[in-house]
């Protein structure tokens, strides 16, 4: 699998910034199939078929960890892409 880290600054502290997050990433798991789970506060696991994404909130900082296996390394693009403008938009 391919992994990859990505850093998004914030203020908004854990608790809102958990808030803002959850809405759009459950969007996110009915539009691409993918299984969210929340292991704890500020946590959040993204899983499907080949797809792995973890995003772990702080107080100042939400760092999102992607991982694709081989197969759909070739949409790694898009879907970086589209988990990106999401965390960044609600974040802001």
């Amino acid at each position: 699998m391919g992994k990859k880290d990505y850093s998004f600054a914030h203020t908004l502290g854990v608790a809102e910034g958990a808030r803002r997050l959850a809405p759009e990433l459950q969007h996110l798991t009915q539009k691409y199939g993918l299984k969210l789970e929340c292991p704890g506060d500020g946590q959040f696991r993204l899983k499907g078929s080949g797809v792995n994404v973890t995003i772990d909130v702080s107080a100042s900082n939400a760092k999102v960890t992607i991982e694709l296996g081989m197969l759909m390394e070739v949409m790694r693009g898009q879907i970086e892409q589209a988990l990106s403008r999401k965390v960044q938009k609600v974040l802001a």
